[in-house]
C-alpha cells in the first residue's frame, strides 16, 4: 500500500523541496551581507571615534549612531522583503532577519530615545 502522503512516481506534483541553509538568489546575499556590514557598523563606528575624535569632530556627535541605525534598519526592512516577497527560505536569511530586526528595534528605540533625553 503506497503512502497518501507522497504523489506517484507518475505524477505531475512536484514534491515540496525543504529548507536549505545557503540562499538561492543574488539579492538574498545582499541582503545578508547588508546586515552583517550594518551589525559591524555598531562595533567599527565607537573605534573610530575612538581614534579619530580630536581630529574629525563629526564623528563625535549624531552622525555615528544614526548612520549606524540607518543600515541596521536597511538591512532589516531588506531582509523581510527577501523572506516575505522573493519567498526566500533558507535557513541563513530567516536567521539574519530575525537578527536585524530585533537589533534594528533595539538601536532604533535606543538612538531615538537618547535623542530625546537630550534635547
Amino acid at each position: 500500500m503506497s503512502d497518501p502522503r507522497m504523489p506517484e512516481s507518475g505524477s505531475t506534483l512536484s514534491q515540496a523541496k525543504g529548507r536549505q541553509f545557503w540562499p538561492r538568489s543574488t539579492f538574498s546575499w545582499i541582503a545578508i551581507a547588508l546586515g552583517l556590514v550594518a551589525l559591524a557598523s555598531w562595533i567599527i563606528f565607537p573605534v573610530l571615534t575612538m581614534a579619530y575624535r580630536e581630529r574629525y569632530p563629526v564623528v563625535d556627535t549624531w552622525f555615528m549612531p544614526a548612520l549606524a541605525t540607518t543600515l541596521v534598519d536597511v538591512a532589516a526592512i531588506l531582509n523581510l522583503v527577501t523572506v516575505w516577497f522573493r519567498r526566500e527560505r533558507s535557513l541563513l536569511s530567516i536567521v539574519t532577519l530575525v537578527v536585524t530586526i530585533l537589533a534594528g528595534l533595539f538601536f532604533t528605540f535606543m538612538v531615538v530615545g537618547e535623542a530625546i533625553g537630550s534635547a
